[in-house]
């Protein structure tokens, strides 16, 4: 069954090397940005890691403070926080 769209603007494929960044950037979890949008994104964790509902995620030239909107397995999808 297909999930409706609930996102203000969908997002872009892109394939990107991550970070989430926890503990005041002492704990750095290795990831794959997986789609983004100015609003939000979908990280993929190449680590098993229990993540919090606030973190950071480190990609390109950008660190992003992001609220977690759902997880699956893996797969997490994030907010930008402003």
């Amino acid at each position: 069954m297909e999930q409706k769209e609930r996102r203000l603007r969908p997002r872009d494929k892109v394939r990107l090397d991550a970070t989430i960044v926890l503990g005041d950037g002492l704990l750095r979890v290795p990831a794959l940005l997986r789609n983004a949008s100015p609003f939000g994104a979908k990280v993929e964790l190449l680590e098993p890691w229990p993540t919090p509902e606030r973190f950071y995620v480190l990609f390109g030239h950008r660190l992003e403070l992001c609220r977690l909107i759902w997880r699956e397995n893996n797969l997490l999808g994030l907010a930008y926080e402003d």
